[in-house]
């Protein structure tokens, strides 16, 4: 069963989910309750487009253990997926499912909120359903989480906007990048 999970795992690292998800449904066929396999299928059930399927698995992780931050992330993410794909939504039911995405990500948020990664996928869907005042409050929390200058790039990003949506007023110790420009010139030059 190792080797099938090495290869598993060898084929989503290359893109090659159909393959992976193969060998993912005998070891979930073999081990039906292991969540490390469902969340693996998951992914690649996603990435193969068969979200049905995906949120069929990461539903069943939520089941086992409600407290799987990474389960409802996934399902967040596979949810946003599903709805980047579709064509023609009306405005109702793609603020519904807007509202679903977040409820998975405020649930993944709540039992892991050291993730900065889940904090920036907060922000940015409460931008989608114009909910400015949601997204600068995420925006604020999640400061002391986004340790990397990408991280934080993004983060100021993503706060800059709804920030200016908001009607919000730059700061001039916003004004402060996250990151050094003169380091960046010095990497880029080799200097």
């Amino acid at each position: 069963m190792t080797n099938i999970l090495a290869t598993a795992e060898a084929l989503v690292d290359n893109g090659q989910y159909r393959q992976a998800l193969l060998l993912y449904d005998q070891l979930v066929a073999a081990y039906p309750y292991a969540a490390q396999l469902l969340r693996r299928r998951a992914l690649a059930r996603r990435m193969t487009e068969d979200f049905a399927g995906a949120l069929s698995d990461l539903d069943k992780i939520i089941l086992q253990n409600p407290d799987n931050a990474i389960a409802y992330w996934q399902r967040g993410a596979c949810r946003a997926h599903r709805l980047s794909r579709a064509e023609n939504i009306p405005s109702p039911r793609k603020e519904a499912e807007l509202r679903f995405i977040v409820e998975d990500y405020q649930a993944a948020v709540q039992r892991d909120p050291t993730d900065p990664l889940i904090w920036l996928a907060t922000i940015e869907v409460h931008l989608l359903l114009y909910d400015w005042d949601s997204a600068i409050g995420n925006y604020a929390v999640c400061q002391a989480y986004t340790k990397t200058g990408q991280l934080r790039l993004i983060r100021a990003w993503l706060g800059c906007i709804a920030m200016t949506l908001a009607g919000d007023p730059v700061e001039t110790n916003d004004s402060v990048p996250p990151v050094s420009y003169t380091h960046l010139r010095a990497h880029e030059t080799g200097r």
